[in-house]
């Protein structure tokens, strides 16, 4: 068995997570060794765990310091049991307390109730047999006078009996209450199957994640604690239909931030909503003449050319979209984003990566701020149309300074940047 259930399986490590609440007398307490535990009889265990007709006794009982330090390790790790044995492990450990006058945790209590699920009737998830086997345990129970306030306990096999006074372990808090009508602890009923899901196959604990995507009310739309996790969410953004469309800027923008943090690329379908850069202006033209077509066709009337011009001149691409956003949602288009009419402001509007953008055309002459800037290095060709100082210009701000010349000399400078030989490039 793997599961770290009593102290004998961690060799005490759990304790160091609590080490400065344990009373001196439990610091200072023995417990069994590894041998004297072998010799214990099965009762003075708190559970028998039958699997695979192997028996893994836990929870040893045969003193005060071994009771208490039992149920601390129970309520910590009871949530790798099935609940049954939750149920039945907690009343053994209960009984035991009470004999030696121990104080029962309230949570050791709820948990003989419950057996580790928020309501007793969701017992009703364990299969049939566990069923029967969690009946079978209350009513042996109630054969055997477990309950709170008897002190009788059958006699389950001779010779399986131990003396739980006149022990030399220091008492915990105050000197435990010498048992008034019971001097022995036997026959305490505590077989029961190690099979079926535990605890935490019922009812895992919320995963706890410093790094997520988080939506706007706070709740966790993708974990980023791991790799893993960063990766499924780059993958999640292949399947970007199925992540509302508001949320998913709002993903990007963690998952960028935690992929740089991790190391990795972000996905390019990701980056797209969270890029920096404007797509091709004929794209952004063409994604503004798609929505009045739609208004049209819908038969309602609205300018989106002339609003997110003057938008354009005042903002930046991220801001841009949002207020494309904006406008779609006053005209009742934003139902239809993502779908064959429309696509929505985001990937419409924003590229993860600097597209060149179109400074002038003219007939078969199309010049974009990229091949301006290839032309601005050669001060020699330049030099054969311009005057120095504009050569010196130019090389500064070729957009600026383009846009200020005459128009013959703009056809000019078009047709030289784009004549491959002149720039340097092989015809191919």
């Amino acid at each position: 068995m793997s599961a770290v259930l009593d102290v004998y399986d961690d060799g005490g490590n759990l304790l160091a997570d609590f080490e400065d609440k344990l009373p001196e007398s439990v610091k200072m307490a023995s417990v069994p060794g590894s041998r004297d535990l072998e010799r214990l009889p099965d009762d003075l265990f708190a559970l028998v765990l039958v699997k695979s007709a192997e028996k893994h006794r836990k929870f040893p009982i045969d003193s005060p310091a071994s009771t208490l330090l039992s149920g601390l390790y129970f309520v910590h790790t009871y949530r790798g049991l099935p609940p049954n044995a939750v149920k039945l492990g907690a009343k053994n450990l209960m009984s035991a307390m009470d004999l030696y006058g121990l104080e029962i945790p309230h949570q050791l209590s709820s948990l003989a109730k419950t057996g580790g699920l928020p309501d007793p009737e969701s017992v009703t998830m364990l299969p049939e047999d566990s069923q029967a086997a969690a009946n079978e345990v209350e009513a042996l129970f109630k054969d055997r006078h477990l309950n709170k306030g008897s002190r009788e306990k059958e006699d389950r096999s001779e010779g399986k009996q131990a003396d739980l006074t006149g022990t030399d372990v220091m008492p915990v808090g105050q000197k435990p209450k010498k048992p008034k009508d019971v001097k022995k602890l036997s026959s305490v009923f505590n077989e029961t199957p190690f099979e079926g899901p535990t605890v935490n196959d019922l009812v895992p604990l919320p995963r706890l994640v410093k790094h997520a995507a988080l939506g706007g009310s706070g709740e966790v739309l993708f974990p980023l604690e791991t790799f893993d996790d960063v990766m499924a969410a780059n993958s999640a953004f292949d399947r970007v239909h199925e992540i509302p469309v508001t949320d998913r800027v709002k993903i990007a923008e963690a998952l960028k931030e935690r992929s740089a943090d991790i190391g990795i690329p972000m996905s390019k379908t990701a980056a797209v909503y969270v890029g920096e850069y404007y797509r091709d202006p004929h794209d952004l033209v063409g994604a503004l003449v798609r929505r009045e077509e739609v208004l049209e066709r819908l038969g309602k009337e609205g300018s989106y050319r002339s609003i997110m011009t003057r938008v354009r001149k005042s903002c930046g691409p991220r801001d841009y979209a949002e207020k494309l956003a904006e406008l779609d949602r006053r005209y009742g288009l934003d139902e239809l984003w993502d779908t064959s009419w429309l696509g929505n402001p985001w990937t419409d509007t924003l590229s993860a990566e600097k597209i060149a953008s179109v400074v002038y055309t003219k007939g078969e002459i199309t010049l974009t701020d990229e091949d301006l800037e290839r032309l601005s290095t050669d001060r020699a060709v330049l030099s054969e149309i311009l005057e120095e100082d504009i050569v010196n210009e130019f090389s500064k701000s070729p957009v600026s300074v383009f846009k200020s010349l005459p128009d013959p000399l703009k056809k000019t400078i078009g047709r030289l940047a784009m004549d491959k030989h002149w720039r340097g490039q092989d015809v191919k």
